[in-house]
């Protein structure tokens, strides 16, 4: 996620970003909640000082044996007026947090800028086309012949757009697996196998909310949600932690199940 600081000293980067990402994220309207959310801080942060100043003078009163009620009853209107800055000082973030998660990473300057498909660039080749004397089936019909998997019994057990691999099919799924894990292992990757749940903060530190919080499973009985991809708990395993550069890089392997809604069928 960038920060409010990086937009408003790249503005223009930004929005040219989003121009080209296609993105709907009113920017003008983020800058203009920020100079309200400055404008309370700075606000909040004089009455503060005020306040320590009314108290100090509150304490110095009462040393010399005076009434201080006119002080006190000052410092309590000042009071009442920072709890009114806050709370909107709280809407402001709220909204601003609302709408800059939904901002895109920035597309680097070497990328090209494509309107359509057409404007693919070709950057490698390799190999020439290999010459069937045979029909070539597609991967679900083949599965089917083969008996590698069974989506007709998948639908009875949880509907639609869920796979059910049997026999070999299972064996192959499994197989794989095993050989990405084993692969990154050899490579001096450390294997994770991590939890299955994950809290609002780390779903959020991984883009998945609030753009995708509607593809999420969500479990309200304890506020978690299912991870839809191993990437969640993996970037979240240094979460709010410094780490030392010289032991950079880590380099974490996993396998999850995935847990998402898939747009279309």
């Amino acid at each position: 996620m960038k920060t409010l600081k990086y937009i408003r000293e790249n503005l223009e980067e930004v929005k040219f970003s989003l121009l080209n990402k296609k993105s709907e994220v009113d920017i003008d309207k983020l800058i203009l909640l920020d100079v309200d959310r400055r404008k309370y801080i700075h606000e909040v942060e004089e009455l503060r000082s005020n306040r320590n100043l009314v108290s100090e003078n509150i304490s110095l009163i009462k040393k010399k044996g005076e009434s201080a009620f006119k002080e006190i009853e000052a410092m309590q209107k000042v009071s009442g007026k920072i709890k009114e800055l806050e709370n909107k000082l709280k809407d402001i973030e709220l909204e601003i947090e609302t709408q800059i998660y939904f901002i895109p990473n920035i597309v680097h300057s070497s990328v090209p800028r494509g309107l359509d498909a057409s404007g693919n660039i070709s950057v490698k080749s390799w190999g020439e086309k290999t010459k069937k004397d045979f029909e070539i089936k597609e991967h679900i019909e083949l599965g089917s012949i083969l008996g590698l998997f069974d989506f007709k019994r998948a639908v009875k057990m949880a509907g639609s757009s869920f796979p059910l691999y049997t026999g070999l099919g299972a064996k192959l799924e499994r197989s794989l697996l095993n050989f990405m894990l084993d692969q990154h292992v050899e490579n001096n990757y450390l294997e994770i196998s991590p939890p299955f749940l994950a809290n609002y903060n780390s779903m959020r530190n991984t883009g998945q909310i609030p753009k995708f919080k509607d593809d999420m499973y969500f479990i309200p009985e304890d506020n978690l949600f299912c991870i839809p991809t191993a990437e969640v708990p993996l970037t979240n395993y240094h979460q709010n932690e410094i780490l030392t550069e010289s032991n950079l890089p880590y380099c974490y392997t996993a396998y999850t199940p995935c847990f998402r809604r898939e747009a279309g069928s």
